[in-house]
């Protein structure tokens, strides 16, 4: 076993010095005996430490060479540089356009700016989430700078209102006749029977409103449940009066009953009497008159146009016993005098149908 190792351990080291040869490009003839091809072995066994790291440098730099090859590098206009893609997720949705308006990849751009004096670098979509903050920031800033020229303006108001009061005041305080006489007139309005009175009046206008309110609320509820169903009911039934006739026909009617504006409660059951009584005449008496007189209008189209059928049967029948020829039985036939040169029997026709239709129009 020990000889085979030592045989293996020879043709190992024989192989690896072919290899270094190769590599280190020595062609000299193998001279040497046996023994001394061992030695040799022996003392170039130790080099491969060196070696293989230059044999290393050179391979990588021959691929790169060879990639260079490869892919030769784009030229690009003057002043132009390649700017790679972002390829991290955005911090905010975006869009970047070119010029022909086509979305290209966001790129990744580091943007230099000055903010509250001091200088920024941040990619080109934190950027824009800056933007977008901002602009979130001054529509803030507007809404309330609005606000606040609003509170100015009534802050501005009540000091005008507070210094009037003030003047007011020191006017009575060093003025004790005119004191006097605002205090007779405070006592005057706030006597007991003036706040009775004042009392009472709001109670009155306080009941006045509410009862216009009812009286509104009612008021819809009659119309839209009583007098609009009832309105269109008499127009469905009589289909030659059109509903806003019959709508602007009961709203004169209403018009001597109304009081201020409103129609008063009491009336309703007059108003629904109506509907079905007067109006609903009214209603049929128009459509009756529209359907005689469209009746009246028909009879006379259907009659003018049967005399137009009877009056060109008979011109029709007048131009063919003109065209031809009159003969008597037992007689030789006479010299046919032409009714007029190279008529035909569609001149004829509509010669004699000129003058029927003529004839009728007198």
């Amino acid at each position: 076993m020990a000889q085979l190792a030592d045989t293996i351990s020879s043709e190992i080291d024989s192989v690896t010095a072919d290899v270094m040869k190769q590599f280190v490009g020595t062609n000299e003839p193998d001279t040497t005996d046996e023994p001394a091809a061992e030695e040799a072995n022996e003392v170039e066994v130790a080099e491969p430490e060196e070696t293989p790291e230059e044999d290393t440098d050179e391979s990588e730099d021959s691929e790169e060479d060879a990639d260079e090859e490869e892919s030769p590098a784009v030229e690009l206009p003057e002043g132009m540089v390649a700017v790679p893609s972002i390829t991290e997720k955005l911090v905010t949705e975006f869009v970047v356009r070119d010029s022909e308006g086509e979305e290209v990849e966001p790129p990744a751009l580091m943007i230099e700016y000055k903010a509250n004096g001091k200088v920024r670098k941040d990619r080109l979509d934190k950027v824009v989430k800056l933007a977008q903050f901002g602009v979130h920031n001054q529509e803030r800033e507007q809404s309330f700078l609005a606000k606040q020229e609003e509170m100015t303006k009534e802050v501005e108001s009540i000091a005008g209102q507070l210094e009037v009061r003030e003047d007011q005041l020191r006017k009575l305080l060093e003025d004790e006749e005119a004191y006097l006489q605002v205090r007779e007139r405070y006592l005057q309005e706030n006597a007991p029977d003036k706040r009775v009175a004042r009392a009472e009046s709001e109670v009155k206008e306080l009941k006045a409103r509410q009862a216009q309110e009812r009286v509104a609320v009612q008021a819809e509820q009659f119309y839209t449940g009583t007098v609009v169903p009832s309105l269109e009911a008499i127009a469905s039934e009589f289909p030659e009066v059109e509903l806003e006739e019959v709508s602007a026909h009961f709203s004169s009617a209403l018009m001597p009953v109304m009081r201020n504006g409103v129609v008063p409660l009491e009336v309703y059951p007059q108003i629904e009497q109506y509907i079905e009584t007067e109006l609903r005449e009214w209603a049929e008496q128009k459509h009756a008159t529209r359907v005689k007189r469209y009746q009246g209008e028909k009879a006379k189209a259907e009659k003018e146009a049967e005399a137009a059928k009877v009056a060109a049967a008979k011109a029709k029948r007048t131009a063919a016993t003109a065209v031809r020829p009159a003969t008597r039985s037992g007689t030789t036939p006479a010299k046919s005098t032409k009714p007029k040169a190279n008529m035909s029997l569609e001149d004829a026709e509509e010669d004699a149908l000129s003058s029927v239709l003529a004839s009728l129009r007198t």
